[in-house]
């Protein structure tokens, strides 16, 4: 598993390296949350404005995003077995609404891997609806 690690780390070079810095919701922006699939090692957002930073999960599965405008959600996931490490980094764009709750879904088939993510409901018995926002992911500024 190390070595998966390594490899994780050396992939993430174009995502800012190993070393993303804790995503931290600015002042005055309204947020809502989303719950971080628990099969990635590291998921993260931007929007516009600020570079990649990692998304920190609490007991309960999960983070803060900023609300109101279009923002990216990465994730990052590195498989190793039979020895072959698989590593894919799907991000997908979405405008969250301030005080919603989403989940984060993250499959991979064959040589693909796509991140989606549902809005969190309670007007049906699966507790998910499709997100109507979701679709191109913006570029992210550097550090």
């Amino acid at each position: 598993m190390k070595t998966a690690k390594i490899a994780g780390c050396l992939l993430l070079t174009g995502l800012g390296g190993c070393g993303l810095e804790p995503y931290q919701l600015p002042d005055g922006v309204e947020s809502a949350r989303l719950k971080v699939a628990p099969n990635v090692s590291r998921a993260w957002v931007c929007d516009a404005s600020s570079s990649i930073k990692k998304l920190m999960p609490d007991e309960s599965g999960y983070a803060v995003i900023p609300a109101g405008h279009r923002v990216t959600i990465g994730a990052s996931f590195v498989a190793t077995g039979y020895h072959v490490t698989y590593s894919c980094f799907p991000k997908i764009g979405l405008v969250p609404v301030a005080g919603a709750s989403y989940y984060q879904d993250f499959e991979t088939e064959a040589e693909r891997c796509t991140s989606l993510i549902f809005r969190e409901v309670t007007t049906n018995p699966v507790g998910l609806d499709f997100e109507p926002s979701e679709g191109g992911a913006i570029a992210c500024p550097a550090k």
